[in-house]
């Protein structure tokens, strides 16, 4: 989910360890493709660092989170998207793989 993003890495880090149900929050960040750097993104350009915030917005699946998201990483094959961010991201990545 970090994708070798060390502040990503922090960010999942605080969800496990503060959020009451931290794997809801992880399965909806993967359904929405956010992932590394969309996952700091979010986190700290868009909600300033707020946890709670942070945690609210990905659970409601909030249609300004994942715009906000798609403006900062503009131009990029991948984006924040409401749902199915798991099989697109595996459809991607198996492309490029050639498999």
């Amino acid at each position: 989910m970090a994708e070798g993003h060390p502040s990503a890495a922090t960010v999942l880090h605080l969800v496990f360890k503060q959020v009451l149900f931290p794997v809801d929050a992880l399965l909806d960040l993967d359904d929405m493709n956010m992932r590394g750097h969309r996952t700091w993104h979010a986190f700290h350009h868009v909600v300033d660092d707020s946890l709670d915030a942070f945690v609210l917005r990905v659970t409601e699946r909030d249609d300004r989170l994942m715009a906000a998201v798609n403006i900062l990483t503009l131009g990029e094959r991948e984006r924040a998207i409401r749902s199915d961010g798991s099989d697109r991201h595996w459809r991607i990545w198996s492309t490029r793989s050639g498999q």
